[in-house]
Order: C-alpha cells, then structure tokens, then sequence
C-alpha cells in the first residue's frame, strides 16, 4: 500500500544578509502521523542530497528558494517547494 507523507519544515528566522539559511525539520506519515526515516530529499535545482534520520529529521543549508523531491520505498513520491524566511533587522 502506497501512503502519502507530510514535510513539515522549521525554517528559522535568520538576518537577511545571511548567505546559507538552515533548513531543517521531520517527515511525518500523513496516515498515521509518525516520523518516515530513510526518505530521500533531492534538490531539483543543485546537487543538494540528504536522508531523514531514523526519526524523520533532517537538516541541510538553502542558500535560495527551490523544489526540492522527496522519495521512499513504499511511498508515493513528492515534489515540494521551499522558500527560506527571512527578516529585516533596522
């Protein structure tokens, strides 16, 4: 049975003359709301390449906005889209 997951991302606020802002954050179950270990995060636009912990975690540096797939056996695979938050500090 193929399920479909959930990126749930924490992208902390950073100051906007940072170059590589951290991305970091858990993909969940969307079905039963546990942690995915094992799942590919690709960027579509960089060499970018990382694999969720076996809690689901995962934490990598975005110097820009992009798409990003993400893709596991067992699981339909998805194509997200991540813009890193910035603020203005005066």
């Amino acid at each position: 049975m193929r399920l479909a997951f959930f990126l749930f991302l924490l992208l902390p606020v950073l100051a906007s003359w940072a170059q590589d802002k951290p991305c970091n954050g858990k993909v969940l179950d969307l079905a039963t709301g546990e942690a995915v270990a094992g799942v590919t995060i690709m960027s579509i636009d960089s060499s970018l390449y990382v694999v969720t912990d076996e809690r689901g975690r995962f934490s990598f540096n975005a110097q820009k906005a992009g798409s990003f797939r993400l893709s596991r056996v067992g699981y339909t695979s998805e194509l997200k889209r991540i813009v890193p938050e910035t603020i203005q500090y005066t």
